[in-house]
Parts: structure tokens; sequence; C-alpha cells
């Protein structure tokens, strides 16, 4: 596989990650009770959506060379609800960073028994599924023109 069409297929792949969340999403926008396997999917849906924005190594491209889609060109709306949604995957969704909780460590007596609590902040709450789904829509529709630009440059070249 030459370095292009590694290229695209890591595009094509991102396309489809984008799909598949917007499918959660859509299902779970019908679902009117909330309950812990909802959280799930909405958290899966979004590290889905974040997936084409992170790294993936190919065998032409590796490490800090690897693939990841460039930041969708759209409006400042969309992108503030892009990078909450990267900030989301990177630091609560796939990873626990500590400074979002800015926990502290409380010591003291209950019920004259000592006690050890942790208090921290409550973490960000989640993009609603209509405003993720939007942004999906808008950045695949232009996702969907590039690759047929692509598609255009293969069968040129065969």
């Amino acid at each position: 596989m030459t370095s292009h069409e590694e290229e695209f297929v890591h595009y094509v792949g991102c396309i489809e990650d984008l799909n598949r969340a917007w499918c959660i999403l859509q299902e779970l926008h019908a679902v009117t009770k909330h309950t812990a396997v909802h959280a799930a999917a909405l958290a899966f849906a979004l590290v889905q959506y974040a997936k084409p924005y992170t790294r993936s190594d190919g065998i032409h491209k590796r490490g800090r060379q690897g693939y990841t889609l460039p930041e969708p060109d759209l409006s400042a709306d969309d992108l503030e609800l892009h990078r909450r949604i990267l900030s989301l995957r990177r630091q609560v969704l796939a990873h626990s960073d500590l400074t979002q909780k800015e926990a502290t460590i409380y010591i003291g007596p209950d019920r004259g028994v000592p006690r050890v609590a942790v208090v921290s902040n409550i973490l960000p709450s989640l993009p609603e599924c209509d405003a993720i789904m939007g942004l999906i829509e808008r950045t695949l529709d232009k996702m969907y023109i590039e690759r047929r630009r692509i598609e255009e440059k293969f069968t040129q070249l065969a």
C-alpha cells in the first residue's frame, strides 16, 4: 500500500467513526429514559467522534507523524463544541485527569469518629445529542466532498 492509499484508508475510517457516532446519537435522541446504559453510549459516541482527531499510526506514518484529521473548517460555535468534545475525551472519558476534579482531602470527625473524605468538583457535563449530531453532519458534508475528490484522483491514476 502506498502512503497515499494509506492516507485514504485513514480518511475513510474517520468517516466511518463519525458515522458510527452519529448513529449512536440518533438512537439516544429517541430515548426518553436516561439510564446508565444511555450515559455509557453517549460517552462512547463522543470517543468515536474524537478518534479521527487523535493520532493513528500506519505503516508510512508513525508516532508524532501519525495520521490525524485537521480541525474541521466550521463555524466558531461548532469549533467550540468540537474542542469541548476533544477535551472531554482526553480528560474525562478516556482518561481520568485529576486536574479536572481539583480534589482535596477532608479529615474531620463524624459522630466522634475521625473520617477521611475526598471533596472534588463535579466533572463537566456532556453535550446534548442534537448539538453533536449537527456538528457531525456539517463535518461529514465537507468530508464527503473531499472523499469524492480523492477518489477521482485515484481513478485518474488507474
